[in-house]
């Protein structure tokens, strides 16, 4: 009798340790899978990511340009436009690891079919602004700086589509010396970052909120 009771302590001892095993375990399930439930739910919206995310936060996202670069007759001077182009817009951010700030500038040819030429340029505050980017010719072209200070164009890719649909995406390498194309990382629901902002900018106003479900 007394084996009995010895044995069924043990085997007794050794279920509550598997349970106990087995709760632990499920618990650090559960911990996982909401982690990956909120992930899923950013997923396409803007996010940061390791390589895109050198700055500060005060210095990403567009900045007030400062004092002349704030003036577009002053632009129209600098790039030297004429006839029916005219610069439409600018704005100024972070876009290179340069001293002081940089300008994105919009040109509108408006008797063209309403055309766009984009350009950056640095040493914006300089008598003579050196220019590192120009893409010229966008139809129906609109041209801004994200929140991770790279710059975003749209543009139709033919004459019969009357809004953008075509969306790219442009950062300043340091190796190359030059803006070079590149890829936005979400998938869902939008596939670019000119896209994703403006998903984005929408669901901070209350709209479309299933954009921030994946499933």
């Amino acid at each position: 009798m007394k084996n009995l009771i010895l044995v069924y302590r043990k085997h007794l001892f050794t279920g509550a340790s598997l349970l106990l095993f087995l709760a632990l375990l499920l618990t650090a399930c559960s911990g996982n899978g909401a982690s990956a439930s909120s992930s899923l739910n950013t997923v396409g919206l803007v996010h940061s990511d390791a390589s895109q995310a050198p700055l500060s936060q005060n210095t990403l996202s567009p900045q007030p340009c400062p004092g002349k670069a704030n003036n577009l007759p002053y632009w129209d001077k600098i790039i030297g436009t004429s006839g029916d182009a005219q610069v439409e817009r600018v704005s100024c951010g972070k876009l290179m690891l340069f001293p002081g700030l940089q300008a994105l500038v919009l040109v509108r040819h408006h008797r063209t079919g309403a055309i766009a030429d984009v350009y950056v340029y640095a040493s914006i505050s300089s008598e003579k602004p050196a220019q590192f980017f120009n893409l010229p010719g966008l139809l129906h072209g609109k041209a801004k700086i994200s929140v991770y200070n790279t710059v975003l164009t749209a543009q139709a890719q033919n004459s019969s589509t009357l809004v953008p649909d075509l969306f790219r995406e442009f950062k300043w390498s340091d190796g190359a010396g030059a803006f070079e194309q590149t890829t936005f990382p979400g998938m869902f629901p939008d596939m670019t970052r000119y896209q994703a902002e403006a998903d984005q900018a929408e669901v901070n106003q209350g709209h479309q909120p299933w954009k921030l479900d994946a499933l």
